[in-house]
């Protein structure tokens, strides 16, 4: 498993480029005479890991940019939105006990009513 090519080889395939390009230049003259190169990357492999790990921890820091943010805790508007909703839903929570404190009141004061005036069903 040879993962190397010579020379001889690189210039072959080439060749067979250029005879296809050929073909296709005689179907179509518009195209130039010489096959356009292929971009060469003329760095190194230890450049170009390097560049792909960068790319890979950009993209890492990026999705977790929101994650990492310190919380800063809540501006004066906010703070004050949260002590009025929470007021207010601890005056609903004081108004129906009180409301249930008085259902509860009449109920016992009918009650007793009805007992001092006998009509509580007996059962028999």
């Amino acid at each position: 498993m040879d993962r190397f090519i010579s020379a001889d080889e690189v210039d072959a395939i080439r060749k067979k480029k250029q005879d296809e390009w050929e073909k296709k230049r005689k179907a179509d003259s518009t195209l130039p005479e010489q096959m356009p190169e292929e971009p060469t990357d003329h760095r190194s492999l230890a450049e170009r890991l390097q560049e792909n790990k960068d790319k890979k921890q950009e993209e890492y820091e990026e999705s977790h940019k929101w994650k990492n943010m310190i919380y800063t805790g809540m501006d004066d508007a906010e703070f004050e939105h949260v002590e009025k909703v929470t007021r207010e839903k601890y005056e609903r929570e004081i108004a129906r006990y009180k409301r249930e404190g008085e259902d509860i009141k009449e109920f016992r004061t009918s009650e007793n009513t009805a007992a001092a005036h006998g009509a509580l069903y007996t059962s028999t």
